[in-house]
């Protein structure tokens, strides 16, 4: 890949270290003579002048001279707070191999211990401890910001309730904004909502950054919320604003009040929903089956499994089936078992799902047995519990369907309900499978019967990865000027991914476009979602020329401009 100096000269005041230290604008050894002295870096800087392709595989030799993931993190990091478009530069260079690194597994370490990652300060807090109203708060914030991802903390992928080590998940997706979208950094605010915490151990810490509190229940909540989603309205008006991270009590409500009320999404819901349902259909490719015949089980019942469940039906209404029958051939199950009527305390979405008591007769909390009673063809875990997909299920599964869709897509790795080893074995290869956290190809051992010579393969496996849908969802919401964001955008959006699927060629290739595609992928989705959004009268009307317009406004180039003194 070939970053050129981009644009006419930029004309900038700073000069000296106070350029430097500027990561929009620092250029590191890549700043060229003469603009060492025009800005007085001479002595401030090495007198190596290197070009933006050097500097990315030095640093790429220098992570991969780092042998753990948290201190690969914590390199990056440093990058990033030093030299941005470097750091961008770097990303989409080897996106493959940094994904895991800076998303999904990667960023779950890093929270863990996100006070030791690093000393200057990222994103923005808006503390519920603090003694000034959030308006004020946000007055400190930068302007405008067209994307604000803000998180509460309360469910940090599966690791639970890690308070305001929270913001690191929101950093991470907003990298992902620029990464893949290439949506300008400086229109992207991460916010992280210190409402304190549940987890007693930062309770009890020292170094622990965030809020010493219990977290605000109930009415205190939901008010603390209100006061900020009406303060990014008052200072982004036309801002997009990505929840992410909420748990299971308030993901869905907080998405159901404010989706109408200002341009957002949840992207564990309504993301994860849109890219699991574009690796069924692209499996289903391969099956041959339509999706209208297919037995779905999803297991996990939270908001994530009723988003995906969600989605399914709002899809097969689309083919013609009703209400009921959109619905018939979908389960939820928790770990009480299937999702059935008399069930206590059942969430308005489990309720659409819910079955009659007498479905799944005795399987009771088994999941072997329920599998095997109901025989679903589909089976999804979202439950954040390891090895949940036994032997016996995965079995089972092999003699419901004799191609059957397996997707293990709890994160991090260490909570996947099963491996791509595990279903392969138990299912003698016939699975299509798709997984929540990267896994390595599967080297598969057989023999030429012509050279009568062993010999091997590699099995790729999908990672069904939320950043292929949501930052294309962002830029073509943005793009269009949508004022809402519906499920019709996110059927679109998964249907084009669906489109892109490497499976119609081979089953081996993976079931989802590759990370190395994902920024063509994130444009495509974009154009799909703004498309969409003007059949349903969402948005202002749009030419095709139009559209490219405001998606290249939005868009930002890594890659350095000259500089001019002011």
């Amino acid at each position: 890949m070939r970053f050129k100096m981009t644009q006419s000269p930029l004309k900038i005041t700073k000069t000296g270290l106070d350029l430097i230290r500027d990561a929009r604008l620092n250029k590191g050894l890549a700043f060229s003579q003469k603009e060492r002295l025009d800005f007085q870096l001479n002595g401030i800087l090495a007198p190596a002048v290197l070009s933006l392709e050097e500097q990315i595989q030095n640093a790429w030799a220098g992570l991969k001279s780092i042998e753990d993931r948290p201190s690969q993190y914590r390199w990056l990091r440093e990058i990033r707070q030093d030299n941005e478009t470097l750091f961008y530069a770097l990303l989409q260079t080897y996106p493959q191999e940094l994904l895991p690194i800076i998303y999904t597994p990667g960023i779950g370490e890093a929270c863990l211990n996100y006070p030791f990652s690093g000393n200057r300060p990222e994103g923005f807090y808006l503390s519920a401890g603090c003694k000034i109203p959030v308006k004020e708060q946000l007055a400190n914030a930068p302007k405008n910001i067209r994307l604000i991802v803000v998180t509460d903390g309360s469910r940090i992928l599966g690791l639970g309730d890690l308070g305001a080590n929270g913001i690191g998940i929101v950093i991470g997706k907003s990298a992902l904004y620029t990464g893949f979208a290439q949506i300008d950094p400086a229109l992207i605010l991460p916010i992280m909502l210190d409402i304190g915490t549940e987890n007693e151990k930062y309770l009890q810490d020292p170094a622990y950054m965030g809020w010493r509190h219990k977290r605000l229940q109930g009415k205190k909540y939901d008010d603390f919320i209100s006061e900020c989603v009406s303060a990014f309205q008052e200072k982004y008006p036309s801002a997009l604003l990505h929840w992410e991270d909420f748990n299971r009590e308030h993901a869905a409500p907080l998405l159901t009040r404010y989706h109408k009320q200002y341009l957002s999404f949840n992207d564990d819901i309504q993301g994860t929903a849109s890219i699991t349902l574009a690796a069924i259909l692209a499996a289903l490719i391969r099956t041959g089956r339509p999706l209208k015949e297919e037995k779905i089980m999803i297991f996990g019942g939270g908001s994530a499994g009723c988003g995906i469940a969600t989605l399914i039906a709002a899809l097969l209404r689309k083919q013609g089936l009703s209400e009921a029958e959109s619905t018939q051939n979908i389960y939820l199950v928790d770990r009480f078992g299937l999702i059935t009527e008399e069930m206590e305390n059942l969430t308005k979405e489990q309720k659409i799902f819910a079955k009659s008591s007498g479905t799944a007769d005795s399987a009771g909390t088994d999941l072997a047995q329920l599998v095997k009673r109901l025989k679903p063809s589909t089976l999804i875990g979202v439950s954040g519990q390891a090895n949940m997909f036994t032997e016996a299920v995965l079995r089972q599964m092999g003699e419901n369907s004799p191609c059957p869709i397996i997707f293990p897509l709890s994160n991090p790795t260490d909570h996947a309900e099963a491996t791509p080893a595990e279903i392969y074995k138990a299912t003698n290869g016939r699975a299509m499978i798709c997984t929540g956290s990267p896994f390595p190809p599967l080297e598969i051992k057989s023999t030429d019967m012509d050279e009568n010579r062993p010999t091997t393969r590699d099995v790729l496996f999908s990672q069904v990865n939320n950043a292929a849908v949501f930052p294309g969802i962002g830029l073509g919401a943005l793009a269009c000027e949508a004022k809402e964001i519906s499920e019709g955008m996110f059927l679109a959006a998964a249907i084009r991914i669906a489109q892109s699927s490497p499976n119609k060629v081979s089953k081996e290739n993976g079931i989802l476009p590759k990370v190395e595609n994902f920024s063509e992928l994130a444009l495509e989705v974009a154009n799909a979602v703004a498309e969409q959004a003007q059949k349903e009268n969402l948005c202002p009307k749009f030419t095709p020329e139009i559209l490219e317009e405001k998606l290249t406004a939005l868009q930002w180039k890594a890659a350095y401009r000259e500089y001019m003194p002011a």
